[in-house]
């Protein structure tokens, strides 16, 4: 467990990431460039000889620190570390403090991409370096709840997403709100956290009544809204038929 910082530490740490905040936003005005970026992380703050530019306890500087020594490096057509990915640096450093709040263990992994996802959701994403993991890409939503949720995936592979939500969260109530937010079917589910009550949650039944009257279940899925999107998709065609979503285990 480390130690708590005395003031003259925590002025000290205040003003190198200040420093460093400086550094980014000089660097979105254009005042600076990326070959001096590299310069200034070569020193460190002030040449602070140990990891992370002699930062105890500021996590998420240190990781803007490491996400530095590639500012120059390219990818593709493009550089690897973006104008989009420093301002989010900046954002994590400024204005998003509630991210330190994110849970220490992942809530779900699904197979979505987070391309997919950010269209979806009308957000954007943010690639850093972890040591240990390499390039990683994130995004950040909000259920209708008012829910945050962290979505991560690897940037070389790009398939599959791991989800975790606020520290403290009810991972059951989390886990309907993340169904829900992204209208998730079982089969896109990888893995859950073992303390989601997976009976405790809801399940959703897609009905058609045809031209006899008859009555028959189509389909079951995890959330309300991908059943109404496979209702919607039904309706679209123009059958006569009836379509519509119930719970399961509750009457018409």
């Amino acid at each position: 467990m480390r130690r708590p910082l005395s003031p003259e530490e925590q002025y000290i740490q205040t003003e190198r990431v200040r420093e460093l905040v400086d550094l980014l936003c000089a660097f979105l005005d254009g005042r600076k460039d990326r070959a001096e970026i590299t310069r200034w992380r070569r020193t460190g703050w002030r040449n602070a000889e140990v990891d992370g530019g002699g930062l105890q306890g500021q996590g998420m500087a240190c990781l803007v620190f490491d996400c530095l020594d590639d500012i120059e490096r390219r990818r593709g057509d493009d550089f690897l570390v973006r104008r989009e990915d420093v301002a989010g640096y900046v954002a994590w450093l400024t204005t998003r403090g509630e991210r330190g709040a994110i849970g220490p263990r992942p809530l779900a992994a699904v197979a979505r991409s987070i391309d997919s996802l950010v269209t979806e959701m009308r957000g954007d994403t943010v690639r850093f370096f972890q040591p240990g993991f390499g390039w990683l890409v994130e995004t950040c939503f909000v259920s209708a709840t008012g829910r945050g949720f962290w979505a991560v995936s690897d940037l070389e592979r790009g398939a599959g997403l791991e989800i975790r939500t606020i520290r403290g969260d009810d991972p059951t109530e989390a886990a309907q709100d993340l169904a829900e937010a992204l209208a998730l079917d079982t089969p896109e589910v990888q893995w859950v956290d073992p303390r989601i009550d997976v009976a405790a949650l809801p399940r959703w039944s897609l009905w058609r009544q045809d031209d006899n009257g008859q009555r028959y279940e189509m389909s079951t899925f995890l959330s309300y809204s991908r059943a109404m999107r496979e209702c919607a998709a039904f309706e679209a065609r123009g059958h006569k038929q009836m379509y519509w979503v119930r719970r399961q285990g509750q009457g018409d």
